[in-house]
């Protein structure tokens, strides 16, 4: 990770380290880390070893869901449906959307 603008802090664990304009960190893969920005926000660039990029899988007749939840999202109270096939929302029994 490098700092390209702004300050901020580091935390790994119990620990939290100042970072400033340029610093340069190495994280080892997997680590826990927090970043919080300074008053003047930071930006920062990372570097991750290039994986394959992701994509929708088609709905087979084994299974599967869709890839857009939101039809399952009741607008009034924001409960997901997680009855297959439902047209009213379980909690307060609005209208799912089509």
């Amino acid at each position: 990770m490098v700092v390209v603008q702004g300050s901020g802090r580091l935390g790994t664990g119990a620990e939290a380290h100042p970072v400033t304009l340029h610093s340069a960190v190495w994280l080892a893969r997997g680590s826990r880390r927090s970043l919080t920005a300074g008053p003047d926000g930071m930006t920062y660039l990372t570097v991750h070893t290039r994986r394959p990029g992701l994509g929708v899988a088609p709905i087979s007749a084994e299974g599967g869901e869709a890839a857009c939840l939101l039809p399952q999202v009741c607008p009034d109270c924001g409960r997901l449906a997680t009855e297959q096939g439902a047209r009213y929302c379980a909690r307060c029994g609005s209208p799912l959307p089509d």
